[in-house]
């Protein structure tokens, strides 16, 4: 079954309850059979992005009905692109879960779900995998309609 089948029943016109709350797909498996390779680079490229949107205003705060979009309040991760290849190691499990415990982990209590998920990427993104001459990599993806940030409550 592909993805966009499973997530169109937690839309928002199917599931009105759940209209308006964040909906979060993690899907390990591979999207496709190609093996992802590197890429040499003479230096490492860092950037910080902050879109410096901040819109705490809502234009419909004051209308008795709040319209949503069908797709609003999604979050889709993936373990790899389309078209490559998810690695696991037969003891350790799945790179991408792997990761992903680690930082939920250290990070749940000061962080959104989206500022973990570049972590998670970025960790899994720097793990290698080495057959013969071949350097493999894997690089997971997020797509996000996400209104709000996500955080993980502490109990």
């Amino acid at each position: 079954m592909h993805v966009e089948k499973i997530v169109s029943y937690f839309k928002n016109d199917k599931i009105k309850h759940f209209a308006g709350k964040p909906k979060c797909f993690f899907i390990q498996a591979c999207r496709g059979h190609v093996e992802q390779g590197a890429v040499q680079t003479d230096n490492a490229i860092s950037t910080n992005r902050n879109n410096g949107i901040n819109n705490d205003t809502n234009l419909e705060e004051d209308l008795k009905t709040i319209y949503l979009p069908v797709d609003a309040n999604v979050l889709l991760v993936f373990a790899t692109t389309p078209g490559y290849i998810a690695y696991r190691d037969p003891v350790q499990g799945s790179w991408f879960f792997n990761k992903m415990v680690e930082v939920f982990k250290k990070y749940h209590k000061e962080k959104d779900i989206e500022e973990m998920m570049i972590i998670v990427k970025n960790a899994v993104a720097s793990m290698t995998k080495k057959e013969g001459d071949k350097i493999l990599k894997q690089m997971p993806c997020t797509w996000s309609t996400l209104t709000k940030k996500l955080f993980f409550k502490v109990k």
